[in-house]
């Protein structure tokens, strides 16, 4: 986005989900000790992951008419 403008930066939810999941996996990671709820956090970001991709992928083709 360039410096001077008026424009408002739009984040999906997806992706806002995705961070708050990672910021809270950093934090929790950062302990002497990894606990439980972090096997949950991992899969729940590999699932957050693998959505984002399949969303920013789902219209690659769709211009092309060859």
């Amino acid at each position: 986005m360039a410096v001077f403008s008026n424009g408002k930066q739009n984040i999906p939810l997806l992706f806002e989900e995705i961070m708050r999941v990672d910021e809270e996996l950093t934090a929790m990671l950062s302990g002497p000790a990894i606990p439980f709820d972090a096997h949950k956090l991992i899969a729940r970001k590999r699932e957050l992951m693998s959505a984002a991709e399949k969303a920013l992928h789902w219209n690659t083709d769709k211009g092309n008419t060859a």
